[in-house]
């Protein structure tokens, strides 16, 4: 199909009596309702510094019962016929069909198509005369391994980090579109036709949706990057490459290498830490020529530091605004450990709790982090068994003092200052038959992930159906 649309400042547009910004040319057979959606698209942002952004996108539209890829470049057009700024916009329709027969990437097309117009000067017209664009005929660029990426870090697998199960924002500056280009074509060239999946953007407008783009860039600081940030998105900038989110396991091999072969070439570059196979792994999945993968023996564990110190800081505020009056009231009728957290919340201040909740944000980024290449974690709910019903709490853990009435249970509530869905389930018994549970933590706002892992656990050990010896006599 590859029909066209272009749009920029005209005093005649193809809709009668219209002049400025407007669609200047289309193919005739584009539908009217893909037309006003495309135009809204069109508009231009020019930030406050130089140099002004190239825009090149790729989005998908669903319209009734028809799927378009749409990949467009919008640029500055200098000026317009009235003396006022003015740029060009110009889209290329793709139907879902050709784009599953393509070799090409939607970048592909983006770098090597010689029909981008950079101006219209000709009268507004259809492009009758003009033949769809050939998807077919657009070489595909971006073999694997990931040159781009390996100049810029050292190690081609770098590509993976751009990830097509997770929503990323690049920070890149206006004007870099070149070189960003070829990174993200690298990394789409990793998943094949699944690249034409990928909505992307080099330049998130502020009146753009974000949910329009898995990936999307912008300036270092700009309200998106705040924004994507609070949303949870995985941040990369190409310029700091130590700062990069550790890549797909999936993807990172043929990024290295191409296609996995049964016999993997040396690492290039910066090779991985040698570490031993767990005993009777095997060499492949059935049907699969990946090779084994070096399992490390030590797994890697979040960063909890300051979690302590944010659940402590917040129950004592929440306890002193519920508990005052009622210690004010009834003081001797309720407990010590009430009346010692709701002192301890009478002393902190505004800056003491902006502080604290700064950490939590950090908290939370650093869990969120870990979780994207960890699916799920699984972690005991309590440190201890159950105890006596007379001990009024634990006070301490294999000879470490606890220092409040609340350290015992810091497994549970580590996981409460995060954000991050948990559940409990039980897992078994003590060799005295108090029961344990298992806690299990997802990703953040992966409430069904967790439900459906805590089912099948259940369904897969049974424990739920027994008592505890407890409760059977």
């Amino acid at each position: 199909m590859g029909w066209q649309l272009i749009y920029t400042s005209s005093p005649r547009c193809l809709k009668a009596g219209h002049s400025g910004f407007g669609t200047v040319a289309r193919h005739r057979e584009l539908r009217a309702r893909l037309v006003e959606i495309l135009e809204r698209f069109s508009s231009y942002e020019r930030p406050s510094f130089d140099p002004t952004p190239r825009i090149d996108s790729h989005r998908i539209i669903d319209l009734s019962d028809e799927r378009y890829h749409v990949v467009t470049r919008i640029r500055d057009a200098g000026t317009d016929y009235s003396g006022r700024t003015n740029h060009i916009a110009h889209h290329v329709i793709f139907s879902a069909d050709e784009v599953a027969a393509a070799d090409a990437t939607p970048i592909d097309f983006l770098i090597s198509w010689n029909g981008w117009r950079t101006a219209w000067t000709e009268p507004a017209r259809f492009l009758d005369d003009q033949a769809p664009v050939a998807l077919g005929d657009i070489p595909h660029s971006f073999p694997p391994p990931s040159r781009a990426w390996a100049k810029l870090t050292g190690d081609p697998g770098s590509a993976a980090c751009l990830s097509p199960h997770r929503e990323t924002l690049i920070i890149a500056k206006p004007g870099c579109e070149d070189a960003l280009l070829p990174l993200m074509g690298e990394s789409l060239a990793l998943i094949d036709h699944e690249s034409w999946a990928i909505p992307f953007t080099t330049f998130l407008k502020s009146n753009d949706n974000p949910d329009d783009f898995l990936w999307r860039a912008c300036p270092r600081g700009a309200a998106a990057e705040s924004a994507a940030r609070r949303r949870g998105a995985t941040i990369i900038d190409p310029g700091d490459p130590p700062s990069l989110p550790r890549p797909d396991p999936d993807l990172v091999d043929r990024a290295r290498w191409g296609r996995p072969t049964a016999t993997r070439p040396a690492t290039p570059r910066v090779p991985a830490p040698e570490r031993p196979d767990l005993p009777g792994a095997s060499a492949a999945r059935p049907g699969h020529a990946t090779p084994r993968r070096p399992i490390p023996a030590l797994l890697p564990e979040p960063d909890f530091a300051d979690a302590d110190e944010i659940f402590k800081a917040w129950r004592a505020w929440r306890f002193e605004l519920r508990f005052t009056p009622l210690i004010e009231k009834y003081g001797d009728l309720i407990k010590e450990t009430i009346h010692w957290n709701a002192e301890q919340g009478a002393k902190l201040t505004g800056p003491q709790l902006s502080r604290i909740e700064k950490k939590r944000t950090e908290l939370y980024h650093r869990l969120r982090v870990f979780m994207e290449d960890h699916e799920f974690l699984i972690a005991p709910v309590s440190q201890v068994p159950p105890f006596d019903v007379s001990k009024p709490y634990i006070t301490q853990i294999n000879g470490k003092e606890m220092p409040t009435y609340i350290d015992w249970m810091q497994s549970c509530y580590f996981i409460t200052v995060t954000g991050h869905p948990a559940i409990s389930v039980p897992c078994g018994f003590t060799p005295e038959g108090l029961p344990v549970g298992v806690q299990i933590v997802g990703r953040h706002q992966d409430d069904f992930g967790v439900l459906q892992l805590a089912y099948a656990f259940q369904q897969a050990t049974q424990t739920w159906r027994k008592l505890p010896q407890v409760a059977e006599r």
